[in-house]
């Protein structure tokens, strides 16, 4: 597992270092990634790992985008956190204001009560400000999803409106 993680991890980080090396203003690829590790020694040993990764390629009026994360912590040889999740998902801007979006994902947290969950989105996405510098949007949406409880594993299945907004604001470039 380790390894593929970090495969993973060095894969993310080839591919955002392809994209920010790009001589023209458009990069239709764009990549995140996040690795860290905690380790204490002492009278109380604990250890925490996290990896997270974000890769998104866009050409015309299209976007997919390919996400995960990984995290583990645990004191003393007892685990107290172990969750992931990936998703995959595909957004078509219908103006420069409106897109619409569909997305798979799956994770798992046992320490949240389930050993997987399947999700399943669609919905669409409106910038209430989108400038080079901030940018403000509302997604709605509807989810459907296949959830295993941890322990029993018994499939559950739910219907779900999805309301989820974001802003972000660009301080300085650093590449």
């Amino acid at each position: 597992m380790k390894i593929v993680l970090t495969s993973l991890i060095g894969l993310i980080l080839a591919l955002s270092a392809y994209a920010q090396d790009e001589p023209t203003t458009e990069k239709p690829l764009r990549g995140e990634a996040e690795a860290g590790a905690i380790m204490v020694t002492g009278t109380s040993d604990s250890n925490s790992y996290a990896v997270k990764g974000k890769l998104a390629y866009e050409w015309e009026k299209n976007v997919i985008t390919a996400s995960g994360h990984y995290i583990k912590v645990e004191a003393n040889s007892v685990e107290s956190a172990r969750n992931w999740d990936a998703a995959l998902r595909y957004d078509r801007l219908l103006s420069d204001y409106f897109s619409a979006y569909v997305g798979q994902k799956v994770e798992s947290d046992i320490f949240a009560g389930y050993l997987q969950r399947d999700s399943t989105d669609l919905g669409v996405k409106l910038f209430q400000i989108k400038t080079d510098t901030l940018q403000w949007f509302y997604e709605v949406g509807y989810r459907y999803s296949k959830t295993l409880p941890y322990p029993t594993g018994t499939a559950e299945y739910g219907n779900f409106g999805r309301l989820y907004t974001e802003i972000s604001q660009k301080f300085a470039d650093i590449w």
